[in-house]
């Protein structure tokens, strides 16, 4: 209170801060874009990975459709199956190869005599790796579900 007894009176109250309708606008645009892109990223992860499962399922078949050719000492009938599935397939590159890894028939040439290291001690599930714009499949050929004796590569270019 004041000396004159009246009551003290306090500053008028500011204005609530308001923005305007513009930057509003801006701003759920942002936000709308963000949560787009948001939606793309996830769903390509989602995509990329159903593609590799499906990949790998289909290595898991061609590597059982394999097992009779692979038995044989034919070395013959490697490198025509190899071909086969290639073209079948639309792969740039399926090889075959020993347990140990050495390869016995590839589509590519400069792989002869050579060994891959993947297929040294070939996985029993396919493992898949995409590097450069090619993706690469490795798998064991095997008997009896864990008797792994031999291996295939395939790659392709999506």
């Amino acid at each position: 209170m004041s000396a004159n007894n009246e009551p003290a009176t306090s500053p008028p109250p500011s204005e609530p801060w308001t923005m305007r309708p513009a930057i509003k606008m801006m701003i759920a645009a942002l936000i709308l874009i963000l949560l787009i892109g948001l939606i793309v990223w996830a769903g390509n992860l989602h995509a990329e990975s159903v593609r590799n499962e499906t990949f790998a399922r289909d290595l898991d078949a061609l590597a059982a459709a394999c097992v009779p050719v692979m038995l044989e000492q034919n070395l013959e009938h490697k490198k025509k199956l190899a071909a086969s599935l290639a073209d079948a397939g639309r792969f740039s590159e399926v090889t075959l190869t020993d347990g140990s890894g050495h390869v016995l028939a590839s589509t590519n040439r400069t792989l002869e005599r050579q060994s891959i290291e993947e297929l040294q001690k070939p996985p029993v599930k396919a493992i898949i790796k995409r590097d450069q714009g090619r993706v690469t499949g490795f798998r064991a050929i095997a008997v009896g579900g864990d008797n792994a004796f031999a291996g295939i590569k395939i790659e392709y270019v999506p």
